[in-house]
């Protein structure tokens, strides 16, 4: 984490989508300390920088199926 302290939250999640990476928003909160992560990703679109979401399944700790949204750099 110590590399990103200067980045915005927005640059930072623009640095990883141009990489590839494809992020949920509990991983975007755990591995950049962005709280409102939605809020970023909103504010790249707006941006006009291109967002693709798709929703996956995750195995929650109580066991059960539930769909969250996962992030990655549009077309």
């Amino acid at each position: 984490l110590l590399q990103f302290e200067s980045l915005s939250g927005e640059e930072m999640l623009r640095r990883a989508f141009d990489r590839g990476e494809k992020l949920t928003k509990l991983e975007i909160v755990s591995r950049f300390g962005i709280l409102n992560a939605g809020g970023r990703v909103s504010d790249l679109r707006r941006k006009g920088y291109p967002i693709h979401v798709d929703m996956i399944e995750v195995t929650k700790r109580n066991g059960k199926k539930a769909k969250v949204a996962e992030y990655s750099k549009g077309v």
